[in-house]
């Protein structure tokens, strides 16, 4: 779990209550208490409920890092005076 994985889990937490929560998806309060972030099978109920966005509950696996592009730069080509 990331750093922001925990946050999304606080933005749940700041619209649902953990008993909330339960009730809403089947599974005991116990159970959702012990979760860091939101597993990824409950997470596009847990967003339907939530309306908060996959992307800000769980970025790691929606939002993932943007690679850097391996490929340098070109060289500016400077325009020849007449």
């Amino acid at each position: 779990m990331t750093k922001t994985d925990a946050a999304g889990r606080a933005l749940v937490k700041a619209r649902m209550n953990d008993n909330q929560l339960a009730l809403a998806l089947g599974i005991s309060r116990q159970a959702v208490g012990k979760w860091g972030s939101i597993p990824v099978k409950f997470i596009h109920k847990v967003a339907q409920l939530t309306g908060l966005p996959v992307t800000r509950i769980l970025p790691s696996v929606f939002n993932p890092p943007q690679e850097k592009s391996s490929r340098a730069k070109s060289p500016k080509v400077q325009s020849r005076k007449r």
